[in-house]
C-alpha cells in the first residue's frame, strides 16, 4: 500500500474545533474558574460506502468509504495527525460534501468524539451527530453540532441567516412525528434526512 495525491478533480472542505472542560477555580489568582484542555480523538466517517469520480484524470477513480481520525493538541484544537499519530497542522481536510465530480453528492460526515479529560477518563459528549462540508469552506464543530435539549433554548447570535432542520425521512413524514418542529422555519432554510442523506429547502 502507497500513498497518491488525490484526482485534481476532487474539492475538500477544513473541519475545525477547540474543545475544553470547565473546572472550579485552580490554585491561581483570583477566584474565576479555570478551564483546562481535552485530550483525545473526533472520527469522521461517510455516509456512503463509496465515492465515483468519472471525470478523474487519467482515468476514473473509486473512492472507497474511510473513517478519517483527528487528534486533539495541548490546546484542545482538533489536528491532523502526524505519521507517528502525534498532532500536527490544526484542522482536518477532508472530502467536500456537495463536489459534483463526485457521485453521489450531497452526502454527510457522519461525526464521533472520542474526548477524555485531564484524568483520562472518556467523556460522554458530545454525541454523535452528521453534518454537511461544502467544498472550500471550514466549519466549526461548535456551530454544527446539536444543541442538547434543556430547559433553555438555543439561540442564534447576529443575524438570523439560513437554518438547518435535522430528522429521520422526508420533511413531510418528520413533521407529522414533530409537528410543531418547523414552527419557526422561514424560506431558504434547509433540512437534511439523516435515513438517506437527502437535503430539502423549506418554503
Amino acid at each position: 500500500m502507497s500513498t497518491i495525491s488525490p484526482p485534481a478533480n476532487i474539492g475538500f472542505g477544513t473541519v475545525v474545533g477547540q474543545f475544553v472542560l470547565d473546572i472550579v477555580d485552580s490554585a491561581d489568582a483570583g477566584a474565576d474558574p479555570d478551564f483546562v484542555t481535552a485530550s483525545g480523538s473526533i472520527t469522521f466517517t461517510p455516509s456512503v460506502a463509496k465515492l465515483l469520480d468519472a471525470t478523474a484524470t487519467p482515468n476514473p477513480v473509486t473512492v472507497v468509504r474511510s473513517k478519517i481520525t483527528g487528534v486533539l493538541d495541548s490546546s484542545g484544537y482538533l489536528c491532523t495527525p502526524n505519521s507517528d499519530g502525534s498532532p500536527g497542522a490544526r484542522g482536518l481536510k477532508l472530502i467536500a460534501t456537495d463536489d459534483t465530480d463526485l457521485n453521489p453528492v450531497n452526502w454527510t460526515w457522519g461525526v464521533t468524539y472520542n474526548l477524555l479529560d485531564a484524568s483520562g477518563k472518556q467523556l460522554t459528549a458530545p454525541a454523535p451527530h452528521s453534518m454537511l462540508l461544502p467544498q472550500g469552506t471550514t466549519v466549526d464543530l461548535t456551530n454544527v453540532a446539536p444543541v442538547d435539549s434543556s430547559t433553555g433554548d438555543a439561540i442564534v447570535v447576529g443575524p438570523r441567516g439560513s437554518k438547518w432542520y435535522v430528522g429521520h425521512g422526508t420533511p413531510a413524514v418528520w413533521l407529522a412525528a414533530n409537528p410543531t418542529v418547523f414552527d419557526d422555519a422561514l424560506p431558504d432554510d434547509q433540512y437534511l434526512d439523516l435515513d438517506t442523506g437527502n437535503i430539502y429547502t423549506l418554503s
